[in-house]
C-alpha cells in the first residue's frame, strides 16, 4: 500500500460506518492525473479494506433531479 492509500485507510477508519465521504474533501482532477485520494480509494477497495456503494439524494435543482454521492 502506498501512502495515499494509508493517509486515506486512516480518514475513513474516523468515520461512521456508510458515511458519505464529501466531495470538498477528495477535489476532482478530472483533467488531469488522478488525485491522491482518489488513487487510495481506488487501491483500498482493490485490496478489499473498503467497499464502495452509490448513494443517490434528491436534488431538484440539478439536471437529473437527484445527485450521486459514494458512501
Amino acid at each position: 500500500m502506498d501512502l495515499s492509500g494509508l493517509a486515506l485507510f486512516l480518514v475513513l477508519a474516523c468515520e461512521k460506518d456508510w458515511s458519505a465521504y464529501p466531495g470538498e474533501k477528495a477535489p476532482s482532477g478530472t483533467a488531469g492525473p488522478p488525485t491522491p485520494t482518489k488513487r487510495g480509494l481506488k487501491e483500498l477497495v482493490a485490496l478489499g479494506f473498503v467497499e464502495r456503494r452509490e448513494h443517490r439524494t434528491k436534488a431538484p435543482l440539478s439536471p437529473l433531479g437527484v445527485t450521486m454521492a459514494y458512501q
